[in-house]
């Protein structure tokens, strides 16, 4: 009997490769997205240690020159804050579709492996149907020799 082989191998191999490779961009856009999200953490502790100096200079002599620009920075702070949770919003929406694009190959890899493996059922079955066919014409032989050999007289095989 042939050896196995798998008529859409190299369909399954181009399906693995596109599953890689989605495999590689969602890693990426975890990545991106995990540096958008300190950045952020960053912007955010910023703002809270304004806010806390801002708390303490109200105890004490503050010029307003000083005010204004402690309450600039805040705002800009707070509007890098905006643009950066806007970042982070679009990162997590490029995860979410790179894990679609990922469970989509990883499904239709999965398809053609269950597939192949139906296959290989099939050919092992077949294989030892073969084999069955070929071990019981080996044993109608054997038995249809010892048959017409018994019909003989049991002397005259030895040497009589």
């Amino acid at each position: 009997m042939k050896r196995f082989r798998f008529r859409l191998q190299k369909v399954l191999d181009a399906r693995e490769v596109v599953e890689r490779e989605a495999q590689r961009k969602l890693g990426e856009a975890q990545r991106v997205l995990t540096e958008l999200e300190t950045v952020r953490n960053q912007i955010q502790t910023d703002i809270a240690q304004l806010t806390n100096e801002q708390r303490n200079m109200l105890g004490g002599t503050v010029t307003a020159g000083t005010a204004m620009q402690h309450h600039r920075w805040l705002r800009e702070l707070e509007k890098r804050l905006r643009v950066q949770i806007d970042k982070c919003r679009d990162a997590e929406k490029a995860v979410a579709e790179r894990r679609q694009e990922l469970l989509d190959a990883s499904r239709e890899r999965k398809v053609l492996d269950r597939l192949k493996e139906k296959k290989r059922a099939e050919h092992m079955q077949l294989a030892l149907k073969e084999q069955q066919a070929t071990l019981d014409d080996i044993g109608g032989r054997a038995a249809a020799r010892a048959e017409s050999t018994s019909g003989q007289n049991p002397s005259a095989g030895y040497g009589s």
